[in-house]
């Protein structure tokens, strides 16, 4: 290895060098062929690039339960280290079909060709925790029948955590973990360098790394850290691919279902809590050395409920305006869809658009009714649709409407975890919509308002009283929330 090289590994603490040695010890790779001369290491990241992720949909949750849900031992463990995340349907059932429908085939066959190629290293590395999805992944792709040289986990931390909320009765136990140990490493992109460069280490004959992954800014960070790499001449190439995210299908009762088991979870664990008991609720089976970071209880002390709330200020259009904006484009859309399939929208599977075509978007914040320059709250317009979109970036159909002297966005399809970027798109192109075309309506009502979202509401616990017997979340009237499912 080079000096520089030797330089840079020697960067990573003995701490983070011991929890990346047993890692390696326990890999495929280490147990069948520790001496087998690769010359390639190829990289797959799990979500959103070998696997289509179920994430909160904007169309469905307001941005603050949203925020919420995936910061880290708020109401839960947070998303990517909750393994209800993951959890799509009886286990079983799901190894028979090998989670059909969730994978991004087109990765999985660039994965497959590495796995076959006798002189590549071929890895998953994630930065899903190895508690608790250290059974759960692996089983995962071996259904799927990959067999890569090691499963690279976040290993923060490697033993299970010795927080755990038992949140229901006694009829039917279920323990949540609460990673709240110190992390070994800083940050997921963290973890994967050093992973990376010990690997690089260990296997001197590693020539190039070619690395896939989804995000953008991790694909640019990669890039950078893999051409300071090389310039140690550790590496003679180093390649980033980027993977257009895609998430699952559309499943907004999935969604729901697993929100409301982590509001349910944490209501009970926060109530047998706050009453002392200690059978059921917050269980410490603490190790003395172990530093603790945080009481995940002392962070939300009171009872969460769903309720609808405001998040967009629009225009609600009227039910009989929606259902002839679907009758009118609907020949439109997937015309556009036969035609950019295969070229400028890039589909690959999971996540498909939808059909929604009920607001007119005036603002992203709530404003209040005073500052709505259209009017105020519960003022009726009147709305003409000006042009179509032809081709923007994402697979979607756009409407441009006029009301009074302002122009407006009205999205009809589109992907739901593509909701904000509409309103960033720069190169949409728009085609008119003459006066004398009678095949599209032109002209619709509707109502300002907001578009409510469904967040959380949070109830001293001192009433907890009020909440059901089982303090489970009581029904949402349907009158009270206004979204296209």
């Amino acid at each position: 290895m080079p000096l520089s090289m030797i330089t840079t590994y020697s960067s990573i603490s003995l701490e983070e060098l011991g929890v990346l040695e047993r890692q390696f010890e326990k890999s495929h790779f280490a147990q069948t062929s520790p001496s087998k001369r690769v010359k390639k290491l190829a990289i797959f990241d799990f979500d959103s690039t070998l696997f289509f992720s179920p994430l909160l949909s904007p169309t469905i949750w307001h941005p603050n339960l949203i925020r919420l849900a995936t910061s880290e031992s708020i109401y839960g463990p947070g998303w990517w280290r909750d393994i209800r995340s993951l959890d799509l349907g009886p286990v079983e059932e799901l190894e028979r079909n090998a989670w059909k429908g969730y994978w991004n085939e087109k990765i999985v066959a660039d994965a497959r060709a590495c796995i076959a190629d006798k002189d590549t290293m071929t890895v998953v590395l994630t930065g899903r925790r190895y508690h608790p999805f250290h059974q759960l992944i692996p089983a995962m792709l071996k259904s799927k029948g990959l067999q890569f040289d090691l499963v690279g986990l976040r290993p923060d931390p490697e033993s299970v955590s010795e927080y755990q909320w038992q949140g229901d009765d006694k009829k039917s136990a279920q323990s949540v973990s609460y990673n709240l140990t110190g992390s070994v490493f800083k940050s997921t992109m963290h973890f994967k360098t050093c992973f990376i460069l010990n690997l690089l280490h260990k296997i001197p004959s590693l020539e190039s790394v070619v690395m896939w992954d989804d995000r953008l800014p991790h694909v640019k960070r990669f890039k950078e850290f893999l051409d300071a790499v090389k310039r140690t001449d550790a590496i003679e190439e180093g390649q980033v691919i980027h993977v257009p995210g895609i998430r699952p299908k559309y499943n907004p009762e999935w969604e729901k279902r697993v929100i409301t088991h982590i509001i349910q979870t944490h209501n009970k664990a926060l109530v047998e809590y706050q009453s002392g008991k200690k059978t059921i609720g917050k269980i410490m089976e603490r190790l003395e050395w172990t530093p603790i970071i945080e009481d995940p209880l002392s962070m939300s002390e009171k009872i969460i409920n769903l309720a609808p709330q405001p998040a967009q200020t629009v225009i609600a259009l009227t039910t009989s305006c929606i259902h002839n904006l679907q009758t009118s484009f609907s020949s439109l859309f997937q015309s556009q869809c036969k035609q950019n399939k295969r070229s400028k929208w890039k589909v690959f599977g999971g996540e498909e658009p939808q059909f929604f075509g009920d607001y007119v978007y005036l603002s992203q914040k709530v404003l209040s009714s005073t500052d709505i320059t259209l009017g105020p709250v519960g003022t009726l317009v009147d709305l003409t649709i000006l042009a179509y979109s032809v081709s923007p970036r994402i697979p979607c159909l756009l409407l441009k409407v006029q009301v009074k002297d302002q122009e407006h966005i009205l999205p009809l399809w589109y992907k739901p975890s593509e909701f904000f970027d509409l309103f960033r798109l720069k190169d949409i192109q728009w085609q008119p919509i003459r006066s004398n075309h009678r095949s599209y309506i032109t002209d619709i009502q509707g109502e300002i308002n907001y578009a409510y979202r469904l967040g959380v509401i949070e109830t001293p616990l001192r009433i907890k009283r009020r909440l059901s017997p089982n303090n489970d979340i009581s029904p949402i009237p349907t009158s009270r929330l206004r979204t296209t499912y």
